[in-house]
């Protein structure tokens, strides 16, 4: 039985991954501040680590300003603590860390998300695999620029999931042309 844990599913995207991991017969836990599950909790942050100890597949998938980053650090120390091997953890990124020239986003947004390519980046080598989503516009982008569908998003994620254990994708940018 394969488990996946996954933050920030309350809608969106993250929603869609936990549908996703569902339909590929993981054991989900979906996480989102709506049950309690605020990342910028210490705290909280802490419990969801200790609990994901059993994941396979961990969906860093909240935005919490810079909580998402602390999360992802955390989670690499507290697994390498406890000898965890073997899992893959999946950051979701942004195309503004990309396109920080464009400013596409508040200037705090493009740090933080450029934060969580440079920390994904250093944790290439580590026993877990770590990689980062990074998606252009989706349904909620600016109005009248092409976005991606929830079928491209799953055809993506599926290939992402199903790769093979020994290969490691630290950074895909998928955006509609």
């Amino acid at each position: 039985m394969k488990r996946a844990f996954i933050t920030g599913t309350r809608q969106g995207l993250g929603q869609l991954l936990l549908q996703i991991l569902s339909e590929e017969g993981y054991v989900c836990c979906g996480l989102n501040r709506s049950e309690d599950f605020d990342i910028s909790d210490p705290h909280i942050r802490q419990k969801i680590i200790q609990d994901s100890l059993v994941a396979d597949v961990f969906i860093n998938c909240a935005h919490a300003k810079w909580s998402q980053i602390d999360l992802l650090l955390e989670l690499s120390r507290y697994w390498d603590l406890h000898k965890k091997r073997g899992a893959t953890v999946i950051s979701i990124g942004s195309r503004a860390a990309s396109d920080y020239k464009l400013r596409l986003s508040p200037i705090d947004y493009d740090h933080q998300k450029i934060a969580l390519r440079s920390l994904n980046d250093s944790l290439a080598y580590n026993s877990n695999r770590y990689m980062l989503l990074e998606f252009g516009f989706l349904k909620n982008g600016p109005p009248n620029t092409p976005h991606l569908e929830d079928t491209d998003i799953r055809k993506i994620f599926k290939f992402v999931l199903n790769l093979d254990s020994s290969v490691q994708i630290r950074s895909l940018l998928a955006e509609k042309k």
